[in-house]
């Protein structure tokens, strides 16, 4: 689900804090923003504020910068469904936590997928594999319903939220939903429900929509 995908944790982790931590952030503004080839180490380092030699010190090349980048998203993705599934997406506070993070992760991740990059597929399948995981454990705690091919439906549930986030400029022009922003998600949201109303379970749909930020 696109809204439980991108709202982030409210509380960060401890390494978020930390100088390497800026550096990969500036990155995954910076790449989506003016292309791998353009968002140098030198402009990496002015928008995080250090060094270009502080940026190779932590990640050793752009390279090795970028794969950082992957592995944050995949392991903040991961974070962020076991928060929800722990009860999170019941909680207004966690649903209203600040868009910040969440635009930067779906925009990494919007074009991460659409660059064609020769590491998009590896992206992929870890997304892919973690998600598998946690639609297990939702199947479980019965937030979703089970399914004779798990990993297809899946797949197919990732694809259709990646390709929110690479079209979500086509979106907004077309509708005025801005997907990577609080009005857009309590916007976007009752419709998406509507989508997967299919897959959940009736009550839970009713639920989620009443945690959503602004409702009365």
């Amino acid at each position: 689900m696109f809204s439980i995908l991108i709202v982030r944790s409210a509380i960060a982790p401890p390494e978020d804090l930390t100088t390497r931590a800026r550096i990969r952030d500036a990155a995954m503004r910076l790449f989506p923003e003016l292309g791998y080839d353009a968002a140098s180490v030198r402009r990496i380092a002015r928008e995080a504020g250090v060094s270009p030699a502080l940026v190779l010190h932590h990640y050793g090349s752009k390279e090795g910068l970028l794969q950082a980048c992957d592995h944050h998203l995949v392991e903040r993705y991961r974070q962020i469904k076991d928060d929800a599934i722990a009860g999170g997406m019941f909680n207004p506070a966690f649903m209203s936590s600040a868009m910040a993070e969440s635009r930067t992760l779906m925009k990494y991740l919007a074009w991460a997928m659409a660059s064609n990059r020769p590491d998009a597929a590896a992206l992929f399948d870890e997304m892919m594999a973690e998600a598998v995981t946690v639609s297990r454990v939702s199947i479980e705690k019965g937030y979703l319903t089970g399914s004779h091919d798990l990993e297809a439906r899946t797949a197919l549930q990732l694809a259709m939220q990646i390709g929110l986030a690479v079209l979500h400029e086509h979106v907004e022009r077309v509708t005025g939903i801005d997907l990577f922003s609080e009005e857009g998600i309590r916007r976007a949201t009752p419709l998406l429900l509507e989508i997967y109303s299919g897959l959940f379970d009736p009550d839970l749909l009713a639920e989620l929509v009443e945690t959503l930020p602004g409702r009365a």
